[in-house]
């Protein structure tokens, strides 16, 4: 338990950082990779060459794959076109695959570093709420590390608490497919731990 908590605690450094970092950049397109993903061969000439030609695109996505501390695939992250009601109910963005102008994240006072399970999530939900136009383009634009110590696996409770308190806070309600995987991962966290 010590060695979580922690770890969160480096994760809320880490999320100031990202926005501190953004704000020493120069370039017009930004994204971040956590310590432990990647982009692969080519990614950052397709985002180039897309931005370049699509100027009312605020935010680009593209498909994502899952690998291990080894590098070993997993599986696909599933991503999908855009679509807000499925949006709402699923994260179909894979943070590392991500890309975004500069001035989107200006306008939107960046990171909301308050929601620490939940950061790339909450702000792509506040640039739609404020207009921002998402394209998902199908093409391999990162690679998700999973293991036992990221994130996704250290905070998972909070990861899902920290999306149904920011769904209430900004959609009046949060939808029922969050509580749905926020009380199945109290049940497994009660079962494993002989709870």
């Amino acid at each position: 338990l010590h060695r979580v908590d922690r770890r969160q605690r480096q994760m809320c450094i880490r999320d100031s950082a990202i926005n501190s970092g953004f704000g020493r950049t120069k370039g017009d397109i930004l994204c971040y990779l956590n310590s432990d993903d990647a982009l692969p061969p080519g990614a950052l000439h397709h985002v180039g060459a897309f931005f370049r030609d699509n100027s009312d695109v605020d935010v680009i996505y593209g498909r994502a794959q899952i690998i291990d501390a080894d590098d070993n695939y997993k599986g696909d992250y599933p991503t999908a076109p855009w679509d807000w009601e499925e949006f709402k109910k699923s994260c179909i963005i894979c943070q590392p695959a991500t890309f975004f102008r500069r001035s989107i994240w200006e306008q939107n006072v960046g990171f909301n570093e308050k929601i620490h399970g939940a950061l790339d999530y909450e702000f792509w939900t506040r640039l739609h709420l404020r207009g921002a136009v998402f394209q998902y383009e199908p093409v391999m634009l990162g690679y998700t590390r999973y293991h036992e110590r990221t994130k996704t696996q250290l905070m998972r409770p909070q990861i899902y608490r920290d999306i149904i308190i920011m769904q209430i806070r900004l959609l009046g309600r949060a939808h029922r497919q969050w509580w749905y995987e926020y009380l199945c991962c109290l049940k497994w966290e009660t079962d494993f731990r002989g709870g």
